[in-house]
């Protein structure tokens, strides 16, 4: 297609596949399991936060499981 509207079409679709690919790269679409440790003194014993998905589909609604220590 040598028209204008071909040539627009493509380069908005090689754009895209451009951002998507670019996102994949960076690990946008994977969810890792966060961690939060504090050392030191601790508010009310509380230690060890794990913060782990529900979900491992990346558009899903989901909660979060929420574990903790108390000493």
């Amino acid at each position: 297609m040598n028209t204008k509207i071909g040539t627009s079409f493509g380069l908005a679709l090689l754009m895209a596949i451009a951002v998507f690919a670019t996102m994949f790269a960076l690990g946008m679409f994977s969810t890792s399991e966060v961690r939060a440790e504090h050392s030191g003194e601790t508010i009310n014993g509380v230690h060890n936060l794990n913060f782990t998905p529900g979900s491992l589909a990346v558009n899903k609604g989901t909660s979060w499981d929420v574990t903790y220590s108390v000493s």
